[in-house]
């Protein structure tokens, strides 16, 4: 009986050790919120938009209050060298298509670049990229805020539009998604990257 008793101990012990090293997991891998950057309004007269600030990656851009920003990082807290923050723009009134993974959008995403890889190197050497559903295999001359990008479009669920670029110790990809180019969020992508500035 008293064997029998410290048996069920042990293992109502190991059912709770095992939840909380389950929910502790949880926590630390699943993508948390960021506050990396910051948001502040612009009044522009009749027109308002907002300027996002990020002071650890050393960019700024001005985007239309008509989108909603939302920022995390998704990187592998066993591997930090490989950071990746993502900053997401999405259309408050995006509607989702049918048969689609989620409305089209405009993207920023951060990588850091431990071993200082070559921006084209980067491009063609990582899944990331989505450089290998490229719809032509030349990279285009771009400018970022001033810094030279490689530009390139691809085709998946949505077809892509990516600018690639390095600054500071980062490898950063500008990005949009569309399902047609008479789509307003590639203009919308266009005007936000003309404010972009890069320090």
């Amino acid at each position: 009986m008293y064997s029998q008793r410290n048996t069920y101990i042990l293992i109502a012990a190991a059912v709770l050790v095992a939840l909380v090293v389950g929910y502790i997991s949880y926590r630390v891998h699943r993508a948390e919120p960021s506050t990396s950057g910051t948001v502040q309004v612009i009044d522009n007269g009749p027109v308002t938009a907002l300027l996002y600030t990020s002071d650890t990656y050393g960019i700024a851009f001005n985007y239309p209050s008509s989108y909603a920003l939302t920022q995390k990082d998704v990187s592998d807290p066993k591997n930090k060298a490989l950071n990746h923050h993502s900053i997401t723009l999405t259309s408050t009134s995006a509607v989702v298509p049918n048969n689609g993974e989620g409305p089209t959008a405009i993207t920023l995403d951060i990588y850091s670049n431990p071993k200082n890889s070559l921006v084209q190197d980067w491009i063609k050497n990582t899944q990331n990229s989505n450089y290998h559903l490229a719809v032509d295999p030349t990279m285009q001359n771009a400018m970022i805020g001033g810094t030279n990008a490689y530009a390139y479009t691809w085709s998946g669920l949505y077809y892509g539009n990516s600018f690639v670029f390095a600054h500071k110790s980062y490898i950063m990809m500008a990005g949009v998604t569309f399902l047609s180019t008479d789509d307003a969020i590639l203009n919308d992508f266009t005007q936000i990257m003309s404010t972009v500035k890069l320090r």
